[in-house]
C-alpha cells in the first residue's frame, strides 16, 4: 500500500497492557535518500524521534521524521515485528504511526500523541484570604487509531484518553474511550460486510470504541473476505 521496500503484513492483537513508552530492538530505518540503518532501534511513543545504534558509539544517532520513511524492529516481548512509518497529517508535519492492519485498499494506524502536563495551584480560604494549599497534576496521554485511505488520506477514528491526576496525597486515574470519527468506518467496509462485523460485535459482547475489540472485529473482518 505505501511506496517503500518493505511489505506489512496483517499485524495480530497489540494490546495497551503490553507496550511500554520505550520500544525498541533489532531492525532498521530507510531514511528519506534511500538508505538503510540497520541495528538496534529504539523508538518512545509520541516523541517523532527513532535512535539507532549499529554497535559502534560514533556511528549511533538519532533522527526526526523528517528524514525518515519508516523504520521496523522486531519486539521481543510482543514476539512480532513491528513497523511505523512517517506521514504528513493535519499540519504537513510527518509523525510516525504504526501500522497495525494493511488490507491493501485502506489500513488501520496507530499513534501515541506526546503527553501534555497541567498543573492547577489549589486555595483554601483562610480569615477571608486564599493561601496556597498545594497543587496538582494532571497528566494525559491520547491515543487514537486511524484509517487510511490507499491516496494517503488519515483519519482519526477511536481515541483514548488515559488522565492522571496527583494531588500531592494520592493518585487517581481514569480512562475514556470514544468514537471520534463517526461513520467513517462505512466509508471503508461497505455492505454486507459492516452490517456482518456489527453482528459479530454484538454476539461476542465487543466494543468498536475499545482498541483490543476493534482489533478482534477487524480480525474477524479479515477472515470474511479471505474465504
Amino acid at each position: 500500500m505505501l511506496a517503500i521496500s518493505f511489505r506489512v503484513p496483517c499485524q495480530e492483537k497489540l494490546s495497551e497492557t503490553d507496550i511500554s513508552p520505550i520500544e525498541g530492538g533489532e531492525g532498521r530505518i530507510i531514511l528519506n535518500d534511500g538508505d538503510e540503518l540497520k541495528g538496534m532501534i529504539h523508538y518512545i511513543q509520541g516523541q517523532n524521534i527513532v535512535s539507532y545504534d549499529s554497535g559502534d558509539v560514533s556511528n549511533s544517532r538519532s533522527m526526526g521524521s523528517r528524514n525518515v520513511v519508516g523504520f521496523e524492529f522486531f519486539d521481543e516481548r510482543l514476539e512480532k515485528q513491528r513497523f511505523f512509518f512517517a506521514l504528513p497529517y493535519e499540519s504537513g508535519v510527518p509523525s510516525f504511526f504504526e501500522m497495525i492492519k494493511d488490507f491493501g485498499d485502506f489500513a488501520i494506524l496507530y499513534r501515541t500523541d506526546p503527553p501534555t502536563t497541567e498543573i492547577r495551584q489549589n486555595y483554601n480560604s483562610v480569615s477571608g484570604m486564599s493561601v496556597p494549599a498545594g497543587s496538582v497534576v494532571r497528566l494525559s496521554h491520547t491515543k487514537t487509531i486511524y484509517f487510511m485511505d490507499s491516496n494517503g488520506i488519515i483519519k482519526p477514528y477511536i481515541q483514548s484518553i488515559d488522565i492522571e491526576i496527583d494531588n500531592g496525597l494520592f493518585e487517581r486515574g481514569r480512562s475514556k474511550n470514544q468514537i471520534v470519527g463517526k461513520d467513517i468506518m462505512q466509508d471503508y467496509i461497505k455492505e454486507p460486510w459492516y452490517s456482518k462485523l456489527v453482528a459479530y460485535a454484538q454476539e461476542n459482547d465487543l466494543k468498536f470504541k475499545v482498541k483490543d475489540d476493534f482489533l478482534k472485529i477487524l480480525d474477524y473482518y479479515e477472515f470474511l473476505i479471505k474465504k
